[in-house]
């Protein structure tokens, strides 16, 4: 079995990107009900 090594980066990139906003989106959402954005 071949691995597809060009597409790991782009693939480690996007698992980064949703791990990033699934931590952040908690702390997000109480700074924006605290200022009253919401």
């Amino acid at each position: 079995m071949s691995r597809d090594y060009q597409r790991l980066s782009a693939v480690l990139a996007g698992f980064h990107f949703i791990a990033f906003v699934c931590l952040m989106l908690p702390t997000a959402m109480k700074a924006l009900a605290a200022s009253g954005c919401l």
